[in-house]
C-alpha cells in the first residue's frame, strides 16, 4: 500500500501499543502529533518483514499446527 500511495516516502510514523486501538487514529491532530514526534527523534526504528516472509512464516505454523493435530488425533 505504500509503494502505491506514497513511493518517495522516506520515513512512515505510526502508533502501536496495547491502548493504541482505543484511540481515534483517523483525526488531524493525532497526524500532526505523530509528525511532531517523528520530527525531534521521538521514536524507534524497527523492521518491517516483506510479505513473501510473513507468508512463509504463517505457512509453516500452519503446517506444524496441522501436524500436531493429526498426531493427537492418531494417538
Amino acid at each position: 500500500m505504500l509503494c502505491k500511495n506514497a513511493p518517495k516516502a522516506k520515513r512512515v510514523v505510526f502508533e502501536t501499543g496495547p491502548l493504541s486501538i482505543w484511540f481515534n487514529k483517523t483525526d488531524a491532530n493525532n497526524a500532526e502529533g505523530l509528525a511532531h514526534l517523528a520530527e525531534v527523534g521521538f521514536f524507534r526504528d524497527v523492521r518491517v518483514k516483506g510479505y513473501n516472509s510473513v507468508l512463509v512464516r504463517t505457512l509453516v505454523a500452519a503446517r506444524n499446527k496441522l501436524v500436531q493435530m493429526s498426531t493427537e488425533l492418531s494417538n
